[in-house]
């Protein structure tokens, strides 16, 4: 048995037609939207800004302060660690020196090794849904 379609010469045009708009359409969705979403970064700027000035106590690194959420600047002002120099101070009161990016905890906290002068030391941050630092912790303080 043959299966005969009735199709005209102009609905095979109109199908085809539609079907090449339909691809090249999908294509440049695709394209559009793989070029807009925004690269994998393991390491977000205020994490690293953060562990930078926690191992920086020869200068104060800019802008570092702003990364934290308000209530962690109040906590660090309160304990006499005011902005960029405030962070810069606490690093050389715990001879802090030099950080190194290990990687991302399970619940999403960004992990870095710090070298003390008496030990080296773990240093995690976690991030709020700005990208602030809203806590970190030390791990193996001398």
């Amino acid at each position: 048995m043959i299966w005969k379609l009735p199709l005209s010469l102009a609905s095979i045009r109109r199908v085809t037609g539609f079907l090449t708009f339909g691809a090249v359409a999908t294509a440049l969705l695709l394209g559009v939207g793989i070029y807009a979403l925004p690269a994998s970064d393991p390491q977000p700027r205020c994490a690293v800004l953060f562990a930078s000035a926690l191992s920086s106590p020869d200068h104060a690194v800019a802008g570092s302060s702003k990364c934290q959420t308000p209530e962690l600047q109040l906590r660090a002002g309160a304990a006499g660690y005011d902005g960029d120099a405030g962070i810069q101070q606490f690093a050389k009161d715990q001879g802090l020196a030099g950080a190194h990016f290990i990687g991302v905890t399970g619940d999403g906290g960004y992990v870095y090794r710090l070298q003390g002068a008496d030990a080296d030391q773990v240093l995690i941050v976690w991030l709020d849904q700005y990208g602030h630092v809203w806590a970190f912790q030390r791990l193996g303080e001398p």
